[in-house]
């Protein structure tokens, strides 16, 4: 018996290989088995994911760790906090390098709490005074020096005292909310929380008179519970929130005063020391596993904030977490992304658009490991280890290489011929003129890749035609070049990495029941394709070019049916849709005959 059906929604994303036989849910309709390096298209489809393009000042020293600082939409900079310096990059460009900074091991950078208002940057660390960094008057001019705060006192049984101090320690955590600095934990008082003044965030003290304080003074709360819970981060939402080891809690108070605070526990699952981020109204964060995202967000139902996990369908992306960002919409998509950066060095992004019931995860890999992710407004940076060296490099749309660099000639003139009044017609088709002499092509470009990828082979792309795989020319030490042997108006230079998409095993269901336990074969497979050139079914090429094209041009992308014809017969019957080449592909949907 034949069957032939089509699965034209993708937006489940990648599913974990515990649920390959739930034929009964919703989501094994929408999903896939495998998505490796491509991205969700909320329309329903799935593309090969943007390539990564090195930045002019690319290359660091050593590890560190990336953060964003955006003042507006056009004063937007990288901060790079390495071992006892901090860089600060804009456009590409180091703008200031090595300003000298108190935080000097890649383990304290790492464990820093950042946060930025207006032009200055709060950063907190349990073991060194809280300093501040400040954007001046120009791009070079950057100081960083330890806060003058107003500290509240406490008595820790020898009288009273600073309640932070080179002795007790300093606050863990920190976030703005309602007008106020908030810190938060310390090494002395780990389950504490400070409130600044009012617009007045380094003064943390209260005044009482008659029994009264200020509802504009410093706020000193404790968050009571029956276990030891030390906080790790504190986030400012809807609600103030506190993420402690073993559980999550929010100020219950509408506008919280020195004499209207009160805190609520609401879930109990712990927290990672990695800053939550905001995405659609919900707070994600990494629950103490280290390997579940968790989405705190109030439920009516319940009256209450939940932490629902919505890693669950795609546990198996998650290794050990060690970063997290979140980009609001693209270039290209209207919906949000979620970059989740493993210790193994591979990405699990994450496509959410609520109001259209959207969430699905895929699985990034490079030829290398990323290290840390960082979101300035819509450019997405990444850390990545290559070669045992690391780079800076940011999410390049219609890219299609990583550590890549691109060059763009001119393209020539092109117009339909018209004769008077009408155009000059040829069957149903305008006659269109190429005026090849208005264009300047390129057949060289000047990469200067490091000197440790002198014999590294790379992917040259001139225009949409692969040409041989090569290593670059040398003149000097990261100084170097690649050649092609064609005339291009576009050529690109960069690292390859494996595209797949791989379907759930197939289903139909029948009035006699469903076909995944029967033994059958596919005939022939549809792949809707949009724009897409260098598509595989099964690795059995669906050709991009037909007789009636030029052989010596690029070829076209592709927009519309690739069929082709499969063999053998099996249990678990799957179609794997891939790439050998670097090469724009957007897959729409994926129909399929099958016969058992």
């Amino acid at each position: 018996m034949g069957i032939e059906t089509i699965q034209s929604n993708l937006t489940g994303g990648e599913l974990a290989p515990t649920l390959h036989a739930r034929v009964d849910i919703d989501k094994y309709n929408t999903s896939v088995a495998q998505a490796e390096n491509v991205v969700i298209v909320p329309q329903g489809g799935l593309r090969r994911r943007p390539g990564l393009s090195k930045i002019t000042n690319s290359k660091l020293n050593g590890k560190a760790r990336l953060e964003p600082f955006v003042f507006n939409k056009t004063q937007q900079y990288l901060l790079v906090f390495k071992e006892g310096y901090i860089d600060v990059i804009r456009n590409g460009l180091v703008v200031k390098a090595n300003l000298v900074s108190p935080y000097l091991t890649v383990a304290v950078v790492e464990a820093l709490d950042i946060i930025q208002s207006a032009d200055t940057v709060i950063i907190t660390y349990p073991n060194i005074a809280p300093q501040k960094l400040v954007r001046g008057a120009t791009d070079a001019d950057w100081t960083i020096s330890a806060i003058s705060l107003t500290i509240p006192t406490y008595d820790f049984g020898a009288g009273l005292e600073p309640v932070w101090s080179a002795t007790r320690g300093y606050p863990v955590a920190c976030a703005f909310h309602m007008g106020r600095l908030w810190f938060a934990g310390s090494p002395s008082k780990p389950t504490s929380v400070w409130g600044s003044r009012v617009n007045g965030y380094f003064d943390f003290t209260w005044v009482e008179t008659l029994g009264v304080i200020p509802d504009d003074h410093g706020i000193f709360d404790t968050i009571e519970s029956n276990q030891y819970n030390q906080i790790v981060n504190i986030f400012s939402g809807r609600k103030l929130q506190v993420f402690t080891s073993g559980a999550e809690y929010i100020n219950t108070t509408e506008v919280i005063t020195p004499n209207a605070s009160s805190w609520a526990q609401q879930t109990n699952y712990g927290s990672k020391r990695i800053r939550p981020i905001t995405i659609d109204g919900a707070t994600l964060f990494i629950d103490s596993s280290g390997r579940t995202i968790r989405q705190f967000m109030f439920d009516f139902n319940e009256d209450a904030y939940v932490s629902n996990n919505i890693t669950l369908l795609a546990s198996h992306l998650m290794t050990n977490i060690t970063d997290i960002g979140a980009i609001k919409g693209t270039s290209l998509d209207v919906s949000d992304y979620v970059y989740i950066v493993n210790e193994d060095g591979t990405v699990a992004v994450m496509n959410t658009l609520r109001s259209e019931g959207i969430l699905g995860w895929t699985h990034w890999t490079t030829k290398g490991t990323f290290i840390n992710v960082c979101v300035v407004d819509k450019a997405v940076y990444f850390l990545v280890l290559r070669e045992n060296n690391y780079f800076i490099e940011v999410l390049e749309e219609d890219t299609y290489t990583d550590h890549n660099e691109i060059i763009k000639g001119t393209k020539p003139t092109t117009y339909n011929v018209v004769y008077s009044i009408d155009n000059v017609v040829y069957g149903l088709n305008n006659v269109v003129y190429t005026d090849y002499t208005t264009g300047v092509a390129v057949t060289q470009i000047d990469t200067d890749f490091d000197a440790v990828f002198d014999n590294t082979y790379f992917k040259v792309i001139a225009d949409f035609s692969m040409q041989d795989d090569a290593v670059p020319t040398v003149t000097a030490p990261g100084d170097n070049y690649f050649t092609v042997s064609r005339d291009a108006y576009r050529i690109e230079v960069g690292l390859d990495f494996a595209t797949k998409v791989v379907t759930l095993p197939l289903n139909a269901d029948l009035k006699t029941g469903p076909t995944l336990h029967k033994r059958k074969r596919v005939v022939k497979v549809d792949i809707n394709v949009e724009q897409s050139l260098g598509v595989f079914a099964n690795n059995i090429y669906a050709s991009d070019r037909q007789f009636t094209v030029v052989l010596d041009e690029a070829p076209t992308p592709y927009t519309g049916f690739k069929e082709m014809y499969l063999l053998g017969y099996g249990r678990i019957v799957q179609i794997e849709i891939s790439q050998k080449n670097p090469l724009p592909m957007l897959i729409r949907a994926i129909g399929y005959e099958i016969e058992y």
